[in-house]
């Protein structure tokens, strides 16, 4: 049946039309097809771990409402390919570079946490920062781009090149000029129409984008339990992020808080 968007709350509206933002249709339709289908062989073993046949339900609607409003699985699989692989690709190796330029940072914090000088003292306070604040980018490529940015400025910063100077910093500095160009390059995903069916579109793909995900959260439990992997595997968001596991990836550990 469709879903009552009257009947949702305001503050689950907004969540879910910005999460919807993040991501083009033809991703989450692909995307609520897989998770649809695996539950349809392992929707009982997910009811205890958290993901009830209400959900399952809703996120059919979901998939049906994107299928209503005119966006279809042959454009999912023919037009949008190019630009879902594009832009997989330019985020999986901006990721990359931003992991290796937060091992760079983190092993110059080591270093100038144990001096007395005030320019590092400084300057771990400012690593502190940026190493919190580029840990993930919620799946949006403009996100990474700026991640990637900060990162350049920071490993920029002449107090912390010199700790970096020795530990790859140069590398990575022209690393992350050239990950920065690719991903700022790749086209956000657009959704056409008026504002009000774009918001719409921007619903369906936020509910979808929010039950895959917690189908996926649900079956890795499960698979655990049971000792099953097929059955998280079946449930990978191989549509979403550029990688089947993204949205249960281990968050990196916060730095340690500088001592004055």
């Amino acid at each position: 049946m469709p879903i009552d968007i009257t009947k949702l709350s305001p503050q689950a509206k907004l969540h879910y039309i910005s999460l919807g933002k993040r991501y083009g249709s033809n991703a989450t339709l692909a995307q609520a097809d897989v998770s649809l289908n695996a539950l349809v062989t392992h929707g009982d073993a997910l009811i205890a771990f958290g993901f009830a046949p209400a959900d399952a339900q809703q996120l059919t609607d979901a998939r049906d409402g994107l299928l209503a409003a005119g966006v279809t699985r042959k454009s999912a699989e023919t037009g949008a390919v190019q630009k879902r692989t594009t832009k997989q690709s330019a985020v999986t190796d901006g990721k990359t570079e931003r992991a290796a330029a937060r091992s760079i940072l983190g092993g110059a914090r080591r270093e100038l946490h144990e001096s007395i000088e005030a320019d590092a003292v400084k300057a771990v306070g400012t690593l502190d920062a940026v190493l919190g604040e580029t840990v993930r980018s919620g799946g949006s490529h403009a996100e990474l781009g700026r991640q990637l940015s900060l990162l350049r400025d920071t490993l920029s910063n002449t107090v912390i090149a010199a700790a970096c100077a020795a530990r790859g910093g140069p590398a990575a500095l022209t690393a992350l000029s050239a990950a920065i160009g690719i991903v700022q390059g790749v086209p956000s995903a657009t959704k056409h129409g008026t504002s009000e069916e774009t918001e719409r579109l921007d619903l369906f793909d936020g509910i979808i984008v929010e039950l895959t995900r917690a189908a996926r959260k649900a079956s890795r439990v499960a698979a655990r339990k049971t000792g099953s992997p097929a059955l998280a595997a079946a449930f990978a968001l191989v549509h979403l992020d550029g990688h089947p596991s993204h949205a249960n990836a281990p968050v990196d550990p916060a730095p340690a808080p500088a001592t004055r």
